[in-house]
């Protein structure tokens, strides 16, 4: 199934996950009321079937520290928004069809300690605010067409 906007309306949630690698659960985009969830500190929905692009509102969700929507169908560009996530820890975009360059803001995440966006579609230069995250430990981004500095 889909993911019902009225999602949105779940103010004091903490932790949404709807993870299955077997059985592709939901699908379809992803609402904007998404980004009303504003004590969400985990967001996980993994190995699904969600398309269309990333809503600019999850740079809303300022208590964030993990969001994984690794193994979707989601396409387009990595929102500026996400560099509003200060306390993101943990930050999985990989096995998506994600397209254009990696935004300079993802350099504001300054306790990200795992970044994956490996196996998109995405291009140009890491940006070096990106390489200089002192708490970076690990950085995967095979299977796109980027080029370090």
């Amino acid at each position: 199934g889909t993911i019902p906007s009225e999602l949105g309306n779940l103010s004091k949630l903490t932790d949404f996950t709807c993870s299955n690698p077997h059985h592709q659960t939901l699908s379809g985009s992803l609402p904007t009321e998404l980004g009303n969830l504003i004590s969400l500190k985990t967001l996980d929905l993994t190995d699904n079937a969600l398309t269309g692009t990333l809503p600019m509102q999850l740079g809303n969700l300022s208590r964030l520290t993990s969001l994984t929507f690794q193994g979707n169908d989601l396409s387009g560009p990595i929102p500026t928004a996400v560099g509003n996530l200060q306390n993101l820890e943990l930050l999985f975009f990989d096995d998506n069809d994600l397209t254009g360059t990696l935004p300079t803001e993802l350099g504001k995440l300054g306790k990200l300690g795992n970044l994956k966006l490996d196996q998109n579609k995405l291009t140009g230069f890491v940006p070096r605010e990106v390489t200089s995250i002192g708490s970076l430990e690990k950085f995967s981004i095979e299977g796109n067409n980027l080029t370090c500095y």
